[in-house]
């Protein structure tokens, strides 16, 4: 299965590539996914709301934290900057709530690796986009640096918070959780010492569960994703595996990045790949197409 996806994303590249210079494909595009972003984002609020539909759900899925956050956040990733785009491009009410309403589910969805990465995005939106007087910028990064200070605060120190502090047994195990690095580090020493072994081609596509059983330190910290793209392709398919990756999307970003360097879809893109350095986004089939 992990063979075929690669095949599968293959021929969806293919199919878009055929069509990136239609700017009308590209809006439509942008339109569909921010709607389907909110479709997923409601669905999701109801399979919470409803914990009988949540709990049936398969543990992977992207609407129920069946472990710990709601992974709901690896499409606010995506659509995030295109909702941003369309409210500043167009200033029109539909961008404005779509901002405001994938914000809103991107705090909820407790996803704190999520919350620093946008942070630094929008940091970064502000600073650089020329459509914004010196005094907004002021006013908008100085908002920001409020909110990532608090936000970090959470980030370091929701471990130690009492559990009196959340009652409800799901938004529990959501909030008092260790820092995420060090939920990863299991993960990451699992792969260090995969990639020690076969260095060059892998252990082949999909096998890094089979790995992390057989090398985990303690019983109940295995996976079956590393957390990190660029390391579960050095795991499953090697260096030279990992040098053509990473030499195609470098490839790939550098060409788009003439044409479609501020555009919505093109950011929304950097950051899910930003994302995936450190999660497990592109393990889901969705996101990874």
């Amino acid at each position: 299965t992990a063979t075929i996806r690669w095949f599968m994303a293959y021929l969806v590249f293919v199919f878009f590539s055929s069509g990136s210079h239609d700017e009308k494909l590209s809006s439509r595009f942008s339109n569909v996914v921010l709607w389907f972003g909110a479709l997923v984002v409601l669905a999701s609020v109801a399979v919470t709301a409803i914990e009988q539909l949540g709990r049936a759900l398969p543990g992977m899925n992207l609407l129920y934290p069946t472990y710990g956050h709601n992974h709901v956040a690896n499409i606010l990733v995506f659509v995030f900057p295109l909702a941003l785009h369309r409210f500043v491009q167009k200033k029109d009410r539909a961008g404005a709530l779509l901002t405001l309403f994938f914000g809103a589910a991107l705090v909820f969805s407790f996803a704190r690796g999520a919350w620093l990465l946008v942070f630094g995005y929008l940091w970064y939106f502000f600073f650089t986009h020329r459509q914004f007087s010196a005094r907004t910028k002021r006013a908008a990064l100085s908002g920001l640096l409020a909110i990532g200070a608090l936000a970090g605060f959470f980030v370091i120190f929701s471990k130690s918070l009492p559990k009196e502090f959340v009652d409800h047994p799901l938004f529990h195990r959501q909030i008092i959780k260790d820092t995420t690095l060090a939920n990863r580090l299991p993960y990451w020493k699992q792969a260090a010492a995969a990639i020690q072994e076969r260095p060059l081609f892998g252990a082949g596509p999909g096998t890094f569960y089979l790995l992390s059983k057989r090398l985990q330190e303690a019983p109940g910290t295995h996976s079956w994703f590393t957390h990190s793209c660029p390391l579960e392709i050095f795991v499953e398919v090697g260096v030279v595996g990992l040098i053509g990756a990473v030499g195609l999307i470098w490839y790939l970003f550098r060409q788009v990045s003439r044409s479609h360097g501020h555009n919505g879809l093109f950011h929304g893109a950097v950051l899910a790949l930003v994302y995936s350095l450190y999660e497990m986004n592109l393990n889901f089939l969705v996101i990874w197409l």
